[in-house]
């Protein structure tokens, strides 16, 4: 809409003719045209005053407009007017400025401050709500878009008719958000009604309705494979949601469907081949489709198995592999049989097998008369659904062989004095079986010794090589192993070992060295060694004791053994008061807790476990025991022990 403007003259007027003098500078403005609030339509008067140095009246070049957010412009036909009138102002010129200009004297323009005008009008709406169709219950929203000076208030209105009564949805702002009935097939219509001081404004009534409910999920949906190339699905019909007027059902195997089914009935059988799918089942009606379910399937290859526990067994009833388990399997449920075949094909025993998946059938080796299986090889045959798997079963007999013969010692010295008195043969057997040991001596045939071992598979027999108590004459002796097992063969072996009439026989043994020979390093302190081979240990409470180490190697001995070993500390001449001791190392080095002291006259020691002896030494350390100004000393070491001889 386009302003009616009229200009009045007040102040001033325009020269009458081109000799007019221009004003005398300096021009100042006295009068700026006032901002105003009007309403639209409202008619409205700008004024505006300058005059020169002269104080005469400046005539006004022009008026000035500048719309919000544009840029200034000369309002047409305003020259030489100092009131500017603009009829029936609309709402399009909220914001808008105006001025007026005036001839500065200088060659140039001088302007009022800019009058801003508020237009004030009643709300219009530049969007219409739009209605919509929801499921019962379901979530819609209305959005309208709101032009008004000052800002209207939007509230939402809603009724049963585009008519009315209307009352209040509870909701205010340009936007509205909600539920629908959950009455299926329903309408209510809603409209926003914007308001502000100069109005009341209602937009266009729209229709909110509600269709019909779609069916729910369907329930207990489950898949499975019972036979060949098959996928059986049952379900349950939904609970609540709308009418069902059937299902839609999609396989998938990955991300590829391979078939889609539209049935009535909660139940459906499909014909897939092996591998994995997973189906997707919805409930349809006039509501539309329900919510997926999903479940998985496996569609697996049929296949009979049958199992043996041994492909060969040994029906004597000793507890070793006398019975077989024969185990079948199938993936599908199915009934059949398991016969055992001998080499003519003819029946020697057979299992009746109900319906199932797995079965386990022991046999004990017995004929179906009760007699014992005789050896050889027979077939053991499944047969499922008219599928049949066969594997050979042999039984043997109890073939049992000494695997491992032999005696912990190559020579027994039956002597009783401690050293190889006795030799074990040990027996080992490829299978259970009872053992007979029967010992001679090599060129004669009286026996010295037997034995009757009982079942098993490792054994041992213990000889003392003595007869009657008394150890038999020295030789070589003949051991002969006979293994029997169970129903089989015996097996004889032999294994020669020797008999000595030797024993061990102790020899006294003495050594005697001079302390300090017998001296390996310093401890601590300073001991001092004399001409004559005896150690001096002195003492100090500043300074310590004196402690030296020391190593004696006994004599050769047979098999390392000693025994009444005793170490001594000897003086040649009596010392008053000596304080020297001596304690023993372990065999490993460690302190023990065995010591003596070197008395003041002869020789003192104690007895070293044989225990002690390490790579044929015996270690210990000795120093002064005392704490004062005194000293200790040793002039010689000796040990006794005894020494063995095998004669």
């Amino acid at each position: 809409m386009t302003a009616a403007v009229t200009v009045v003259l007040t102040y001033g007027a325009m020269p009458a003719s081109a000799d007019e003098t221009a004003p005398t500078p300096p021009v100042q403005v006295l009068v700026d045209p006032t901002s105003q609030t009007v309403r639209a339509g409202d008619d409205v008067t700008l004024s505006a005053q300058a005059e020169d140095a002269l104080h005469e009246d400046v005539p006004v070049l022009r008026w000035d407009m500048e719309p919000a957010g544009g840029d200034w412009a000369p309002v047409p036909d305003s020259a030489g007017d100092a009131t500017l009138e603009i009829d029936d102002i609309p709402a399009s010129s909220d914001g808008s400025a105006y001025r007026a200009v005036f001839d500065d004297g200088l060659g140039g323009t001088l302007a009022t401050n800019p009058a801003v005008l508020t237009v004030q009008f009643a709300p219009r709406f530049l969007t219409q709500p739009l209605g919509a169709t929801v499921a019962p219950g379901g979530a819609f929203s209305l959005t309208v878009e709101v032009s008004a000076q000052p800002e209207a208030s939007v509230a939402w209105q809603v009724a049963t008719s585009s008519t009315g009564p209307w009352e209040s949805a509870g909701a205010t702002g340009t936007r509205l958000t909600g539920k629908a009935t959950p009455s299926p097939r329903t309408t209510r219509w809603y409209r926003a009604v914007a308001t502000n001081e100069v109005g009341v404004v209602a937009s266009t009534a729209v229709a909110v309705t509600t269709g019909q409910l779609a069916p729910a999920a369907v329930r207990s949906l489950r898949a499975a494979n019972p036979k060949s190339s098959t996928i059986q699905l049952t379900s349950t019909a939904p609970s609540g949601g709308g009418p069902v007027s059937g299902y839609s059902v999609t396989v998938k195997r990955g991300s590829t469907v391979v078939a889609t089914k539209y049935v009535t009935a909660t139940s459906l059988t499909l014909t897939e081949p092996v591998g994995t799918y997973s189906v997707v089942v919805r409930a349809r009606g006039t509501g539309g489709d329900g919510p997926s379910t999903s479940v998985g399937v496996t569609v697996r290859a049929a296949s009979r198995t049958l199992a043996l526990s041994s492909a060969t067994f040994y029906p004597f009833r000793d507890g070793y592999l006398d019975t077989v388990k024969l185990r079948a399997a199938s993936t599908y449920a199915a009934s059949g049989s398991i016969k055992l075949l001998d080499a003519k094909g003819r029946t020697v025993r057979a299992w009746a097998l109900s319906s199932s998946t797995s079965w386990s059938v022991t046999f004990d080796g017995r004929r179906s008369s009760g007699a014992t299986l005789a050896p050889g090889t027979y077939s053991v045959r499944l047969t499922l659904g008219g599928t049949t798997v066969t594997k050979m079963l042999k039984a043997a007999v109890t073939n049992a062989k000494a695997s491992s013969l032999t005696w912990s010692v190559a020579t027994i010295y039956p002597a009783k004095d401690g050293y190889r008195d006795t030799a074990v043969l040990s027996v080992r057997t490829t299978m259970p079986a009872t053992t007979k040991v029967t010992i001679r001596k090599v060129g004669s045939s009286k026996v010295v010794a037997s034995a009757s071992l009982s079942r098993g598979t490792a054994r041992t027999y213990t000889w003392n090589g003595r007869k009657a108590g008394k150890a038999v004459t020295p030789g070589k002796y003949r051991a002969t192993v006979v293994v029997k097992g169970g129903d089989g063969p015996s097996h004889t072996t032999t294994r020669t070992i020797v008999v000595s009439a030797k024993k061990l026989v102790a020899k006294d043994a003495t050594i005697t060295v001079d302390a300090a020979d017998a001296a390996t390093f310093v401890i601590s302190g300073d001991p001092r060694a004399d001409d004559d081979g005896s150690v001096w240990f002195w003492s100090s409470p500043y300074l310590g004791s004196d402690i030296a180490a020391f190593a004696v190697k006994l004599g050769s001995t047979f098999n390392h053994k000693y025994s009444s070993i005793r170490l001594s500390g000897c003086l040649d001449d009596d010392v008053n008061d000596n304080s020297a001791a001596a304690v023993l190392f372990d065999r490993a080095g460690n302190i023990s807790d065995i010591g003596f002291r070197v008395n003041d006259s002869g020789c003192s020691g104690v007895g070293v476990p044989a225990s002690y002896v390490n790579n044929g030494q015996v270690r210990w350390f000795a120093g002064n025991a005392s704490e004062n100004y005194d000293y200790g000393v040793v002039d010689y070491w000796k040990i006794t022990y005894k020494r063995y001889v095998l004669q």
